[in-house]
C-alpha cells in the first residue's frame, strides 16, 4: 500500500456525508431517541415487576433468544433490566445502520456508475473503501456517545451507560468491517447487503444457542450464557454487563477482530476490478430452457438464487435449535417454583421456534416481493411487457413465487426442526402444520408490500421496510419487550397467530389470509393503472 492508494479520501468523505445528510441524522438521533423514550418507560416499573417479567423470561427458551444475561445480585435494577430487554434490539439496528452505511458508498456506487466516473479523476484505489469506514466507524462512534447521553437522560448511571453506549456501536464498527468484505464479494449492492445480513443472522444464531444453553439461576432470577456467546460479537456486548460488571476490557476483542476484518477487505480490493466482485457471476447457458417462455418461469429463474441463499441458514437454525431443544431439561433445573410454566416450554419450544422463525423469514418475502421493483427499474421489466404479457400476469408470477418460497422455507424449518429432536411423526406433522398457519402472517404481510409497491413505488423499498421492521417489533416477542401497548402490538399480523397450536384459530387464520388478499389485489389494480419506474 503507498500513501497514494489512499488519496481523495477527505473529499469522498464529505461528498458521502452531502448524501447521507439526510438519512445517517434519522438513525443516529431515532435510535437515541427509541433509547430514552424505552429508559423512561421502565423507570414506571417496580423491582418486583421487573423480577416478575425476569423469571419468566429467562424460564422461557423462546424469549432467551431476544433477552441478555442478567446475574442475581442486579435483579430490580432499571439499567440491567433496560439492557436484559433491549441489547438484542439495538444491536440489531445499529449493525444495519452500518452495513447500509458501507453498501451505499462502495458497492452501490460501482453499482451505478458514480465509482467509475469518480475513478477518473485523481483518487486512490483504496479511498473509496476507506470514506466508507471513516464514515460508518465516525457515525459509530458518534451514536456511542448519544446513547450513553441517552441513558444517562433517562436517569441511569454514567458508568454503565458509557459502557453499554461503547458496546453497541463496537458492535456497529464490527459489521462496518464484515459489510466491508462483503462489497468486494459481490457485484452488486444487493448481494453484499444479504452476505452481510447472512453474517448479522450468524451472529444471532452463535449467541442464541449460547443463551439457549445457558444456565437458569436459581429461582427463575435470571441466567448465565453458556460458552458459544463468546463466538459471537453479540455476546461479547451481553458479556460486557454494564450497570453491573463493566467490562470494558472485552472492547480489546472488537479491536482485534477489526483489525484483520479492515486488513482482508483491502487485499480483495486489489483482487478484482471496479464494478465486479470477488465471486463474479457465470454466464448463463447458451440455450434458454423452454420455461424461461413463461412470466411464471422467469420469476422463478430470477428469485431461486435468493431462495436457494436463504434455505441453507435456515435449514442450519432448524438442526441447531432442535438439538438444543433436547438439552433445554438441564438448563432449567433448580427453578422449582415455576415447574409448570417450564414443563409447558419444553413441550412447546419447537412451536415457539417456528413462531420465531416466520417472523424472521418474513423479511425474505418482502426481498422477493421487491424483485418487483428491480426489474422495473432499469430491469426487462419494458421489455416483456412489450410482448402479448399482461401487467396482472407478471406481477402475479412473483407473487406466486414469493409466496412459494415463504412456505418453503417455513416447511424447511419445520422438518429440520423435527429431524434434531428426533420427533414422532405425528410431532412432525405438527410442526408442518404450525409452519403453514404462520405463513398465514406472512401472508397479510406480503399483501401490505405488495401495495405498497402498487401505490407508492419511489419509495417502496422504504416503506417496505418500514413495514416489516414495525410487523417485527411490534408482534409478539419484540413487542412485549418494547413493552409496546396493546393497540400498536395488535397491528401486527404476527400477534393475531398463535404461538402454539393450542392459540391457533380458524377464524384468525382466514381473516389474515383474506386481509393479504385484499391489499395483493389493491397493489395489483394500482400497478396496472400507473407509468412504469415513476
Amino acid at each position: 500500500m503507498k500513501r497514494n492508494d489512499f488519496f481523495g479520501i477527505k473529499s469522498l468523505v464529505g461528498l458521502a456525508l452531502r448524501r447521507d445528510r439526510l438519512k445517517l441524522p434519522l438513525w443516529l438521533v431515532g435510535i437515541s431517541l427509541m433509547i430514552l423514550s424505552i429508559v423512561h418507560a421502565y423507570a414506571e416499573f417496580s423491582a418486583q415487576e421487573m423480577k416478575d417479567m425476569i423469571i419468566m423470561a429467562a424460564a422461557n427458551p423462546g424469549m432467551r433468544l431476544f433477552v441478555a444475561p442478567i446475574s442475581m445480585g442486579v435483579i430490580g435494577d432499571i439499567g440491567t433490566f433496560f439492557l436484559f430487554r433491549m441489547s438484542f434490539i439495538i444491536a440489531i439496528m445499529v449493525g444495519i445502520m452500518s452495513i447500509q452505511i458501507v453498501v451505499r458508498h462502495t458497492r452501490h456506487n460501482e453499482e451505478t456508475g458514480c465509482a467509475e466516473l469518480l475513478s477518473s479523476t485523481v483518487l486512490g484505489r483504496y479511498a473509496s473503501l476507506t470514506a466508507a469506514l471513516i464514515v460508518a466507524i465516525c457515525a459509530n462512534i458518534i451514536l456511542s456517545f448519544m446513547m450513553a447521553f441517552a441513558m444517562i437522560a433517562g436517569g441511569l448511571p454514567a458508568g454503565g451507560s458509557f459502557v453499554a453506549g461503547f458496546s453497541f456501536g463496537a458492535f456497529g464498527i464490527i459489521f462496518a468491517g464484515i459489510a466491508a468484505i462483503c462489497v468486494q464479494l459481490s457485484e452488486n449492492s444487493r448481494g453484499s447487503s444479504g452476505l452481510a445480513s447472512m453474517a448479522l443472522a450468524f451472529v444471532f444464531l452463535i449467541n442464541a444457542v449460547g443463551n439457549i444453553l445457558g444456565k437458569v439461576n436459581a429461582g427463575g432470577l435470571g441466567y448465565e450464557s453458556a460458552w458459544p456467546v463468546w463466538l459471537s460479537p453479540l455476546g461479547w456486548v451481553q458479556q460486557m454487563h454494564a450497570y453491573d460488571e463493566n467490562n470494558w476490557w472485552i472492547l480489546i476483542l472488537f479491536v482485534v477482530l477489526l483489525v484483520p476484518l479492515v486488513y482482508s477487505a483491502f487485499i480483495l480490493v486489489n483482487r478484482r476490478d471496479i464494478g465486479r466482485g470477488i465471486l463474479a457471476a457465470k454466464p448463463g447457458p447458451g440455450d434458454a430452457p423452454k420455461s424461461l417462455l413463461s412470466p411464471l418461469g422467469l420469476a422463478w429463474r430470477l428469485q431461486r438464487g435468493a431462495l436457494l441463499g436463504w434455505m441453507i441458514p435456515i435449514a442450519l437454525f432448524a438442526l441447531i435449535f432442535g438439538g438444543a431443544s433436547q438439552d433445554f431439561g438441564e438448563t432449567i433445573e433448580g427453578v422449582e417454583m415455576f415447574e409448570q410454566v417450564l414443563a409447558a416450554a419444553a413441550e412447546n419450544f419447537g412451536f415457539m421456534m417456528i413462531s420465531v422463525m416466520s417472523v424472521i423469514i418474513s423479511i425474505y418475502t418482502m426481498q422477493s416481493l421487491l424483485r418487483k421493483r428491480t426489474e422495473e427499474d432499469g430491469g426487462p421489466l419494458e421489455a416483456v411487457l412489450a410482448t402479448p404479457v399482461k401487467r396482472s400476469t407478471w406481477m402475479a408470477s412473483h407473487i406466486i413465487c414469493s409466496v412459494v418460497g415463504t412456505l418453503i422455507l417455513l416447511v424447511i424449518f419445520a422438518l429440520g426442526l423435527a429431524v434434531a429432536s428426533e420427533a414422532t411423526s405425528s410431532q412432525t406433522i405438527a410442526y408442518i402444520k404450525m409452519a403453514l398457519y404462520q405463513g398465514s402472517g406472512i401472508i397479510a404481510l406480503a399483501g401490505c408490500i405488495i401495495a405498497v409497491y402498487g401505490l407508492l413505488p419511489r419509495i417502496s423499498r422504504t416503506l417496505s421496510w418500514v413495514v416489516v421492521m414495525f410487523a417485527m417489533l411490534a408482534g409478539p416477542f419484540f413487542g412485549a419487550l418494547l413493552d409496546l401497548p396493546e393497540g400498536l402490538q395488535e397491528i401486527s399480523p404476527f400477534s393475531h397467530v398463535g404461538l402454539v397450536p393450542a392459540d391457533i384459530t380458524a377464524s384468525g387464520i382466514i381473516i389474515l389470509i383474506i386481509v393479504g388478499v385484499l391489499l395483493g389485489a389493491i397493489g395489483m389494480v394500482s400497478f396496472n393503472r400507473r407509468n412504469l419506474s415513476l
